[in-house]
This record gives C-alpha cells, structure tokens and sequence, in this order.
C-alpha cells in the first residue's frame, strides 16, 4: 500500500504541474474507491471547483471527492462530461 501511495504522490506532482494523462490517472484512481488516491488527490474546497448536479447526476461517490475529480480533469484539460460518462460505466 506505501507504494501505490508513493507512486500517487508522483502522480500529483506530475498532475501539478499540468500533465494531462496524470490528471485523468489521478481523477480515475479518485473516482474508483482507492483510498491511497483520494487521500493524495484531495483539493479541498480551496480548489473552488464547482459542483453541479447536471454533472454529478448517477455518480455515487462522496460531494469531496467529485470535487477532486473534477478539479483535476479541468487542470489536464479534459471534458468531465466525457470522463464522468466513462468512469460511470
């Protein structure tokens, strides 16, 4: 479990600094119930990502960790719409 946190915390780096296939992982690992990636991944309310229910409508996972999820799909640039509808499935 330490190192799939390790290696989580490459990946936020990697996310920070704009990566889109580390932003989508990151999002992905959220997304999915892995706590090692929503406890690096987590952004907090500072990230002012807004939530909305036209884009949390059918995904049963915690209002914090949609706010994560989206925040780093809008940092790699990515259409949540798109990912959510996906990971959904």
């Amino acid at each position: 479990m330490q190192s799939k946190r390790r290696a989580m915390q490459w990946r936020r780096k990697a996310a920070e600094n704009g990566h889109p296939d580390s932003c989508l992982h990151l999002a992905d690992q959220m997304y999915g119930d892995h706590s090692y990636a929503r406890e690096v991944g987590h952004v907090g309310e500072a990230a002012g990502v807004a939530t909305s229910a036209r884009v949390t409508d059918g995904h049963d996972i915690p209002p914090d960790v949609m706010t994560g999820v989206l925040h780093w799909l809008r940092e790699g640039g990515h259409n949540p719409f798109d990912v959510l509808r996906r990971l959904r499935k």
